[in-house]
C-alpha cells in the first residue's frame, strides 16, 4: 500500500496530544456515533471521540464495575480514571445502551465533570419520536450554552450541518475513489482517516481531507488477488485486525462499523428547523443493533455487498456486547440465503486477540478461496 502526503499527516497530527490542536478551545468527549457532533461545533468547541486503543489486559475500571461488562466501556473508564482524558472540558454520553447509561453513573460519581450530559435516544424512528428526539437535542444546545456561556444560533447550527455533512460526503467518497482504484490505501488506512475526522478540528482536517481524495484518485494500487470481504459490528478497536486479515490474503473492501461508514454513509437532509433535520437524520441513519429496524440494517450490508463485490462478510464484535451478539445469527442467516459465507470474530481490548484470531480468519480465506475456485 502507497504512503500518500495527505495521509501522513494525517497521521502525524492523530500521534499529537489532543490538547495541542485544540487552539484553547474547550474539547466535549463523546463516545456513540449517534452523538450530533453538529451541536457542540455550533458553538465553537471541539469534539474528540474517545476510542482507547487495544493492549489493556486490565484496567483501574474493575474496581469500580464488574470485569463481566462492555469492554469497550471499561477500557474508557479505567483510561479516564488514570488521568488520560483531563483535557477534556466536558462529556456527552448517548443513551443508547446499558452499560453507556452505567458509564454516565460511574464517570460522573468517581470523575466528575463540570459538564457531561446524557442524551436520551429512541429505538425506533417515527414521527414521535423524532418530535421527542428534537427536544433532546434542544435541551443539550441549551446546556452547551448554559455552561460554556455560548449561543447556537440556527444559522451557525445550519452552517455546522452543512460543514459535517462536506466531511460525510468526502469520507465516502475516499473510500469509493479508493475502491474504483484498486485500493492504494488499506482498510487500516482509511479507518486512520475516519479516526482523524471523529478527532481533529475541522479547520486542520477538512484541507487534508479532500486533499487526501485527490491523491488517491490520481493513485492506481497493485491488484492483489485475493476474497474482498466486508468487516461489519461495532467497535473497531484494533486496526491491526484489517492488516492481519490482509496479511493472510484477504482483501478488506469496506465495513459496517460503528466506527467505519456507519458514522458518514449519509447525509443530513438540511431544512427550515435544523434541529428537527438533526433529529430525523440520526433515528433515519444507518442503524446499528441497538434499533429496532433491523431489516433495514440487513438490506444497507446486502447492498454494500453488492456495491463492493463482497464475497464473505467478518462479524467484529465485542464481548459482553448483546445487541451486535443477538444480531449475528440473523443477519448470518440472511447471508447464507445469498451464499455468502460469514465468520464471527470477538475482541476485547486485551493484548491476546490477534493471536487468538489469525488461524481462524485463515482458515475462512482458505475456504473462499475455494469457493472461488469451485465457482
Amino acid at each position: 500500500m502507497v504512503k500518500l502526503p495527505a495521509l501522513a499527516q494525517i497521521e502525524t497530527l492523530l500521534e499529537q496530544e489532543p490538547g495541542m490542536t485544540s487552539a484553547g478551545r474547550p474539547v466535549i468527549g463523546w463516545f456513540c456515533s449517534y452523538t450530533p457532533l453538529e451541536i457542540p461545533r455550533a458553538a465553537g468547541l471541539r469534539t474528540y471521540r474517545i476510542v482507547p486503543g487495544p493492549g489493556r489486559a486490565m484496567t483501574r475500571a474493575d474496581t469500580v464495575i464488574d470485569r463481566n461488562f462492555c469492554p469497550y466501556v471499561r477500557t474508557c473508564l479505567g483510561e479516564a480514571l488514570e488521568g488520560k482524558y483531563k483535557f477534556l472540558d466536558g462529556l456527552v454520553v448517548v443513551n443508547s445502551c446499558d452499560p453507556m447509561r452505567r458509564l454516565y453513573d460511574v464517570w460522573r460519581y468517581n470523575i466528575g465533570s463540570d459538564f457531561i450530559h446524557l442524551l436520551d435516544l429512541p429505538r425506533v424512528n417515527t414521527g414521535a419520536a423524532a418530535a421527542y428526539f428534537r427536544e433532546c437535542l434542544v435541551r443539550l444546545a441549551g446546556e452547551v450554552e448554559k455552561h460554556f456561556e455560548v449561543k447556537i444560533t440556527d444559522d451557525a447550527l445550519a452552517a455546522a450541518i452543512e460543514r459535517e455533512n462536506r466531511v460525510r460526503a468526502r469520507l465516502k467518497e475516499l473510500y469509493l475513489v479508493n475502491r474504483d482504484n484498486h485500493m492504494p490505501l488499506s482498510a487500516a488506512q482509511l479507518h486512520r482517516a475516519v479516526r482523524a475526522a471523529d478527532t481533529l478540528p475541522p479547520e486542520l482536517f477538512d484541507g487534508l481531507l479532500e486533499r487526501l481524495v485527490e491523491e488517491v484518485r490520481g493513485t492506481s494500487g497493485d491488484y492483489l488477488p485475493g476474497p474482498r470481504l466486508l468487516i461489519t459490528g461495532s467497535v473497531l478497536e484494533n486496526p491491526r485486525i484489517v492488516d492481519l486479515v490482509e496479511e493472510c490474503g484477504g482483501r478488506v473492501v469496506s465495513d459496517d462499523l460503528c466506527t467505519g461508514t456507519r458514522r458518514f454513509w449519509d447525509n443530513v437532509v438540511p431544512g427550515s428547523d435544523p434541529f428537527a433535520a438533526l433529529a430525523q437524520h440520526y433515528l433515519g441513519r444507518i442503524p446499528c443493533p441497538r434499533m429496532k429496524d433491523a431489516r433495514r440494517r440487513f438490506e444497507h450490508v446486502m447492498a454494500m455487498i453488492d456495491e463492493f463485490g463482497v464475497d464473505g462478510v467478518i462479524f467484529y464484535t465485542l464481548k459482553f456486547c448483546d445487541p451486535y451478539l443477538y444480531d449475528v445469527p440473523l443477519l448470518k442467516a440472511r447471508l447464507a440465503e445469498r451464499g455468502i459465507p460469514g465468520l464471527q470474530l470477538e475482541g476485547d481490548f486485551t493484548p491476546g486477540t490477534l493471536g487468538r484470531v489469525r488461524t481462524r480468519i485463515e482458515a475462512f480465506i482458505e475456504m473462499l478461496r475455494q469457493n472461488v475456485t469451485a465457482a
